[in-house]
């Protein structure tokens, strides 16, 4: 009975904050497991709960392992589009789950369920920790993922704490190991990949195989084909999640200091690609995944500001305050280096890990509500159509409230650069305007734009040649752009 309290508490807690969703929404897409396949109360066994550190009969596993479906995140696409997988996970975060379910939506199937399997002095703990970086194998078969196993013999340390009457009250452990496990999908066995490994992923041709070495910090490269296996150095002190493989293969899409880059896989020069923080005010980027054309390439942005606020289990709000940075759902134009948000800023809503389907015509994702006492309770898996013709429906939300009436020079994309670059600015009513190149001394190189221009977003480029026609030599210059009394400027540098 005070176990059906507090899951009332905690399920009335979302309520409460979660906004409400229709199976289609226009926003945020479809829902992926409907209503009639949530969780229920109904489904608790009937027998008494099993104490902490008994080991769990196969109706409790069961219990536990869909109870956790109703917090799902990290989803993926099997190869085919058929299936999506996701993490399920409990109150606490861990441990992990891994489930399925059908695309089109359905019930979800729990495939990996390691809870209370380890027996140690005679109680039964869990014996995996978080799970993370799911990918499915090239065929399907396998689902790839991360996590940490008690190994006693590679040197896990576990300490119990327990009353008088010897009831196991908690436990922690130390030395826990890194591995890749693939779980079989079907048969939901599961092998141990690599050890002293994370963030496990398949390039999509199913040529590369790639994980990171926790033992050294090497980012690791494995042709399946022939067994062959190397270190991408400059990936080594990348962020671990931080990372893809190009839909053709060839390149890793990596995040060094906010920004995405690409490398060649077989190693060499890395080439910036994205440019723009100033644009949509993104701060941050990870959890990269690309269009199956290359031309777009889907991350977690942390973007804007937002008013965050925690609730008690009865609803009322214990605390509210601004915070300055939420993640949501981006997407990098490659050809011209722009981000754009693919949610709206203004809300109290989370939104992450979004991987492309494999026609590309859609994106899954995760959607949270941030404000609910005790943590992130509340999150779920949401499909939605990706239209590259209205990635700029939510732009204006981001440009500095500052600026008076939506006068920006945004700067250009690619910078530096050479021979030539995009320079992108807003006006925000029709009047005169003009957009001039300096040198650094002041002197005036090229006048771009003289006339009257409409309001609203704008681009023009420079390829780097002054009023003559002639090449400018390699340096910093200047960019002023003006409408009436409203001026802004900027810098560039063009690089031989």
């Amino acid at each position: 009975m005070k176990m059906t309290k507090i899951i009332a508490a905690v399920l009335f807690s979302i309520m409460m904050t979660m906004p409400v969703f229709a199976e289609e929404n226009p926003v945020f897409g479809r829902k992926l497991i409907t209503p009639d396949y949530e969780y229920s109360e109904s489904l608790k066994p009937d027998t008494e709960e099993p104490a902490l550190g008994e080991q769990l009969s196969a109706e409790w596993r069961e219990y536990y392992a869909v109870k956790a479906t109703e917090h799902q995140t990290e989803a993926v696409w099997s190869p085919d589009g058929s299936t999506i997988a996701f993490v399920a996970y409990d109150s606490y975060a861990i441990p992990g789950y891994i489930a399925t379910v059908p695309a089109k939506g359905g019930a979800p199937e729990v495939i990996f369920n390691e809870q209370r399997t380890y027996e140690y002095e005679g109680y039964y703990l869990d014996l995996n920790g978080a799970i993370d970086h799911l990918c499915y194998s090239p065929d399907g078969t396998e689902i790839c993922f991360e996590t940490n196993l008690i190994d006693e013999e590679r040197g896990t340390k576990i300490k119990l704490e327990t009353d008088k009457e010897g009831n196991l009250l908690g436990e922690s452990t130390s030395g826990s190991i890194n591995v890749i496990i693939a779980v079989n999908v079907e048969t939901k066995e599961w092998r141990i990949v690599q050890y002293d490994a994370i963030a496990p992923q398949f390039s999509r041709d199913g040529r590369y195989f790639s994980y990171r070495n926790t033992k050294n910090g090497d980012f690791q490269i494995r042709e399946l084909t022939t067994g062959d296996e190397w270190n991408l150095a400059g990936l080594k002190f990348t962020p671990p999640w931080e990372y893809c493989f190009s839909a053709d293969s060839n390149y890793v899409i990596f995040q060094k200091v906010d920004q995405f880059y690409r490398v060649p896989v077989s190693g060499g020069e890395s080439e910036q690609i994205s440019f723009d923080e100033i644009r949509t005010l993104i701060t941050e980027r990870g959890n990269p995944d690309c269009s199956q054309d290359d031309k777009y390439i889907v991350f977690d942005g942390t973007v804007g500001e937002r008013q965050e606020t925690f609730y008690d289990e009865n609803g009322e709000i214990i605390d509210s305050f601004i915070t300055s940075s939420l993640k949501k759902i981006c997407v990098l134009s490659v050809e011209t280096g722009i981000s754009y948000p693919l949610l709206p800023l203004e809300d109290n809503v989370k939104s992450t890990t979004a991987r492309f389907s494999p026609d590309g015509t859609c994106l899954c994702y995760a959607l949270y509500d941030v404000g609910v006492v005790n943590g992130e309770f509340g999150s779920y898996i949401y499909i939605m159509v990706f239209d590259p013709s209205s990635l700029n429906q939510y732009i204006q939300t981001a440009v500095d409230a500052d600026t008076p009436s939506d006068f920006v020079l945004y700067g250009n994309y690619p910078n530096p650069f050479n021979p030539s670059t995009t320079i992108e600015f807003s006006l925000p009513e029709t009047g005169f305007t003009d957009l001039i190149i300096y040198n650094m001394t002041g002197q005036k190189v090229r006048e771009l734009i003289s006339g009257t221009m409409s309001g609203g977003v704008h681009s023009v480029v420079w390829d780097g040649r002054n009023e003559s026609g002639l090449a400018v030599s390699a340096g910093m210059y200047l960019t002023r752009l003006r409408m009436g009394e409203n001026v802004q400027t900027g810098s560039m540098t063009l690089v031989k």
